[in-house]
């Protein structure tokens, strides 16, 4: 399961913010409103009804 979330260029991401309750890899690429995509790439697999947490905090500009 990938979980994404482009950033309006208003928000900044805080370095070192990403956190998330299931075993997953936290990226980051640019975007094309000068911001961020953040992206979770959860591993395993999620039963269905089954869900978890992604939190991040960003910085209005």
């Amino acid at each position: 399961v990938a979980v994404s979330d482009s950033l309006s260029s208003r928000l900044e991401y805080v370095a070192g913010s990403a956190q998330s309750d299931r075993d997953a890899v936290f990226t980051t690429e640019q975007n094309e409103a000068g911001s961020l995509i953040l992206r979770w790439e959860v591993r395993g697999r999620l039963a269905p009804g089954q869900g978890g947490v992604l939190r991040f905090q960003a910085r209005v500009r």
